[in-house]
């Protein structure tokens, strides 16, 4: 796992990154590797694909705020109404070109930087949240939810790709 306090350099040296779910066993994923606008990110099993690998480059003046890039598309981490300025609260989080969304990527525990990570969207303060597994079909949606603390699905750590 990736600690916090590294992200900064590895933002600045374009180190790209898996980003994993609280049960560290699904990655954040570009649906059927699509490129396109408005293409859905869910949670799927780890793979050596482009569609699972991120970029975290610097966007605030803080050190932890970030944009979210797909590196195999250059599409940017958000969520469904980002463009429109709909209503936030529970919208899908899709990969949108040219999208602003920026990241406030915060340690769960202070005392442990090589521990989980929230990802708060800086607009809204909301939280990056992973749903249950459907059993049918092996992958599981994101959404942006009110920020809890103690909601383990709001969890996720930083690895290398496979």
């Amino acid at each position: 796992m990736v600690a916090l306090l590294n992200l900064t350099a590895a933002a600045l040296a374009a180190t790209t990154f898996s980003i994993l779910d609280h049960n560290q066993n699904l990655a954040l994923d570009l649906v059927n590797s699509g490129c396109t606008d408005y293409t859905s990110v869910q949670q799927f099993g780890r793979g050596p694909v482009t569609a699972q690998e991120w970029n975290f480059n610097l966007a605030g003046p803080g050190l932890n705020q970030f944009q979210v890039t797909n590196v195999g598309c250059g599409t940017t981490l958000t969520y469904a109404g980002s463009a429109t300025g709909a209503n936030n609260i529970r919208s899908p989080i899709v990969n949108i070109a040219g999208s602003g969304t920026t990241w406030f990527v915060t340690p769960t525990d202070a005392n442990n930087p090589n521990g989980a990570l929230r990802f708060i969207e800086s607009a809204s303060g909301l939280a990056l949240t992973a749903w249950a597994v459907d059993s049918v079909e092996n992958t599981a949606p994101l959404t942006l939810e009110p920020n809890r603390i103690q909601d383990v699905r709001q969890n996720f750590f930083l690895a290398q790709p496979l």
